[in-house]
């Protein structure tokens, strides 16, 4: 069966690709040659990547891949190599209040020896005008001393674990390559810079579909699905098909919805004592499709035996979420949602209950939803004569969209295909190509920041004496101002939490920004207390610079 294509007029959904330059402005004609070079080969990568979208072949871009992720037990176990890495220590407690840690190896010099990448998204609590400051912090170590190669606190790109972030080497290159959903940077680096960008837009505004499989009897309703193929790609988070014909929905205050709660409530339970030990002690919750804003509750014979089934189901983040000191952060067990394979991602969240007990679809059906890797979005059930038909919707995690849509006929305890539509968007591109003049970002020194240890340490720096002079001076004002907060003339406070950033961060100057958040007993009020501190890097003077100018100093 041949693609049909389908177009629909709609507002243009970009897709932009980057890849970031910091060129020196002075250069010999042997560096102007090797900037030429590399921007030949920016540019073929460009094409290549295209190539890849439009052909939905991106699984071929694994043979360029020279990185690997590394687990958070196992950067734990690094810790002991180098104060580089002492923090590492504390990514099972979720040392830093981050959304999550990515943790690379990939040798990026050259020298037989895997370097190791550190990349912290969304990082800290930074509130400018009511307004959150996303701040993104990467750090590249040399593998064989654990020196500082590059980091930068304020990295422009934001990828959540879940997302890509991986190291390719294309035509005798090195890029960093950083995919969230459909959109993705790219940059090349060299000589510990990044150097080149480049910019890539992908718009569509029509779809094709494929009439996969079809039983005889379901042209209809195949054709309707090719004829809302965008509504399926547009649908998002919140829109799409929820409710079929052959669903009721329940109400909330009906005996139905108590008992899914409460199969719901046993649910998570077993969640948390079964993850409870990999977060460190700290609460592991899964997502629930009870008392969520967009769940709908439905009643159905799903399966044909006369008997209905009750269920509740939204569309939400397949992580479970730990909630740490001040934070929320997502944990991927690395078990759920098909042996991990989708958590992470955003997809379909239910319970389901049948005589009085939970169950689920593979149960009642033979059919595992995650046994691929498509990610589950939506399931709903049309009325055909007499039968019930379940339809699931899928999407296709890969860059450009594009998903299914599977019908079957579940009876038995077992399932017969009856349809399977694929749908893809078509793609038109625009490209751009320009260089960044900002050599100075990339630093060869790191902040290390400790949640359990209550201070921020320098690593790193030319000169160990100044530094570790800077080190106490950080932890004298650090502990100054917790007996202050901690121990006032009215008594010990009853709970607090330490949070930090970098505001800025250059090679002669940093400034750090700390708060300290804490209530009394008995009172249901919270308390703020922040200050910032300037460090002359050159002098190792360390001085109270105050605590109301809050600001981003941007670059990565």
């Amino acid at each position: 069966m041949q693609w049909k294509r389908k177009i629909h007029k709609v507002m243009p959904v970009f897709l932009t690709i980057c890849l970031f330059f910091t060129g020196q402005e002075n250069v010999s004609a042997t560096e102007k040659k090797t900037v030429q070079s590399g921007e030949n080969v920016t540019r073929r990568l460009g094409e290549y990547l295209k190539g890849l979208i439009a052909d939905d072949n991106w699984d071929e871009l694994d043979r360029y891949v020279i990185s690997r992720e590394v687990a958070w037990k196992e950067a734990a176990g690094m810790a002991d190599k180098s104060p580089a890495y002492a923090n590492f220590a504390e990514y099972g407690d979720y040392f830093f209040n981050s959304r999550e840690a990515i943790i690379l190896e990939a040798d990026i010099n050259g020298d037989g020896v895997r370097d190791i990448m550190e990349y912290l998204p969304d990082v800290g609590n930074i509130q400018v005008s009511n307004s959150h400051l996303q701040q993104n912090i990467l750090t590249i170590f040399d593998g064989k001393d654990a020196s500082v190669i590059y980091y930068q606190p304020w990295f422009d790109t934001l990828v959540l674990h879940g997302d890509k972030l991986l190291v390719m080497e294309y035509g005798e290159n090195l890029f960093f390559l950083f995919r969230r959903g459909n959109r993705i940077t790219v940059y090349r680096m060299e000589n510990g810079r990044f150097v080149d960008r480049l910019m890539l837009e992908v718009e569509y505004q029509e779809a094709e579909t494929e009439i996969v499989d079809c039983r005889e009897g379901f042209q209809k309703e195949a054709d309707e699905l090719c004829s809302n193929a965008m509504e399926y790609l547009e649908a998002g988070k919140t829109s799409g098909r929820y409710q079929g014909s052959a669903e009721t929905l329940l109400e909330e205050d009906s005996d139905f919805y108590k008992e899914l709660k409460r199969v719901s409530d046993e649910e998570v339970q077993e969640c948390y004592r079964r993850f409870l030990e990999s977060v460190g002690g700290y609460g592991a919750y899964p997502p629930s499709a009870i008392g969520h804003s967009a769940a709908y509750l439905c009643c159905c014979d799903i399966d044909n035996d006369g008997e209905e089934e009750w269920y509740a189901k939204t569309k939400s983040k397949l992580c479970l979420s730990a909630h740490v000191g001040t934070g929320i952060h997502d944990f991927m067990t690395g078990e759920l949602y098909g042996n991990g394979r989708h958590e992470g991602k955003y997809g379909l969240i239910y319970t389901m209950v049948k005589e009085g007990a939970g169950t689920n679809i593979g149960e009642i059906s033979g059919l595992d939803i995650w046994n691929g890797e498509d990610t589950p979005q939506m399931f709903w059930v049309e009325k055909k004569g007499k039968e019930n038909i379940t339809y699931i919707q899928y999407a296709d995690g890969r860059p450009g969209g594009g998903g299914r849509i599977v019908a079957y006929d579940i009876r038995d305890g077992a399932h017969e295909k009856v349809l399977e539509v694929c749908y893809r968007p078509v793609y038109t591109f625009r490209e751009k190509y320009e260089t960044n003049r900002n050599p100075d970002n990339g630093l060869h020194y790191t902040v290390r920041m400790s949640v359990k240890k209550g201070t921020a340490e320098i690593y790193g720096m030319e000169n160990p004496k100044i530094q570790d002079g800077i080190n106490r001076e950080i932890k004298a004002f650090l502990w100054e101002k917790l007996m202050q907060v901690l121990y006032p003339g009215n008594g010990p406070v009853f709970q607090g939490f330490l949070d930090f950033n970098v505001i800025s961060a250059t090679e002669d100057k940093l400034e750090l920004y700390f708060v300290v958040l804490y209530g009394y007993e008995g009172v249901e009020r919270g308390y703020g207390e922040n200050m910032i501190l300037e460090i002359d890097l050159k002098d190792g003077n360390v001085r109270l610079a105050g605590d109301e100018r809050i600001g981003q100093k941007s670059g990565w």
